[in-house]
């Protein structure tokens, strides 16, 4: 039917979609009956419809409708911490990976001709109407912050600034801040700058000590 429609009609209207593969090749992503349709056609001679109108997509062009699709979920409601979080994380990723698509799409372009990005870390700001320093610190809790107070900010019990700071504590930090957190039901951030203070502290006093005969860094024993 739908080659009978597309004969009737003069021919396929709407383009296929297709990407680039190996060996000059294109595989269709878009259009699989009109496909069909068009080497049925071509099975009872007609050789006109050997070439069918197709639109090519890129890796990139790929990647932006996964950028868009993040960015229309962010503005249909606001958004939690912890989303905000994960949303900066796709954000950075899908951009290195369109980076690097665009390298490889461009490398046979004049220079003149091939697109260029800026930092990834300001597109993420811009895309997310936030500054720099924001993702910055974004970027800090998804590294460094424990699991224990990732699932804390997830469940909306810790905000985005106290994981900030807790994210600057080392391991044992955390851990200790962790437990206080258990004990007491809740955390601020001047409960972690407390922390921080106690852990520099405990870090000055470590290098308070004598030498012992050398100078050199393994005979120095500090207290603590």
């Amino acid at each position: 039917e739908l080659a009978d429609a597309i004969e009737l009609s003069g021919g396929i209207e709407q383009n296929l979609v297709v990407k680039p593969e190996a060996h000059g090749k294109y595989e269709v992503i878009a259009g699989h009956r009109r496909r069909l349709a068009a080497l049925k056609l071509i099975g009872e001679g007609k050789e006109e419809y050997r070439k069918v109108p197709c639109r090519i997509k890129h890796e990139s062009d790929t990647i932006k409708d996964k950028l868009s699709l993040i960015l229309t979920n962010a503005t249909a409601r606001e958004l939690t911490d912890w989303e905000k979080v994960q949303q900066a994380k796709q954000l950075k990723e899908l951009l290195t990976e369109y980076k690097k698509a665009l390298t490889e799409e461009n490398k046979d372009k004049p220079k003149e001709e091939r697109v260029r990005m800026g930092r990834i870390r300001e597109i993420v700001a811009q895309m997310l109407n936030t500054s720099t320093t924001q993702i910055g610190r974004m970027e800090a809790i998804q590294n460094n912050l424990s699991q224990e107070f990732k699932q804390e900010l997830e469940k909306g019990n810790i905000g985005i600034s106290t994981a900030h700071e807790l994210s600057r504590l080392d391991g044992e930090g955390q851990a200790k801040a962790y437990q206080q957190y258990e004990e007491k039901g809740e955390m601020h951030i001047k409960d972690v700058k407390q922390e921080q203070k106690r852990t520099s502290g405990a870090c000055a006093n470590g290098y308070h000590g004598r030498y012992k005969g050398r100078s050199q860094p393994g005979y120095f024993q500090g207290k603590g």
